[in-house]
């Protein structure tokens, strides 16, 4: 099954993942309370391996070379284009048809 988590706060995010591992995460890079989902992610990284899309309405140069540092498999500009977000998706998935996979069992 897939698994599909939306999450503003970032205590939220750490224990969520404790619990389920997401297949990837959608990362807004400004959250509420001024929380940075840039940071969040550098964070994550540092005990997990999911991969990350970035969403964001900034697209000046500070703040794409700090999005590169975390090698996020794809970054959306806000509006965001469904197709757009699906084909990254799909790209990380390797499939096609845009279907997410069935989520494989967990240890």
């Amino acid at each position: 099954q897939e698994r599909i988590w939306v999450g503003m706060e970032p205590l939220n995010v750490f224990s969520s993942i404790k619990k389920k591992t997401p297949d990837v995460i959608i990362m807004d890079t400004i959250l509420e309370n001024d929380n940075d989902g840039i940071e969040i992610v550098k964070e994550l990284q540092q005990q997990h391996t999911i991969p990350v899309i970035y969403s964001t309405g900034n697209s000046d140069i500070a703040t794409i070379k700090r999005l590169k540092e975390t090698n996020p498999k794809g970054i959306i500009f806000k509006p965001i284009e469904k197709q757009m977000l699906l084909d990254i998706i799909n790209s990380i998935f390797n499939v096609e048809n845009n279907t997410i996979p069935k989520k494989r069992n967990s240890p």
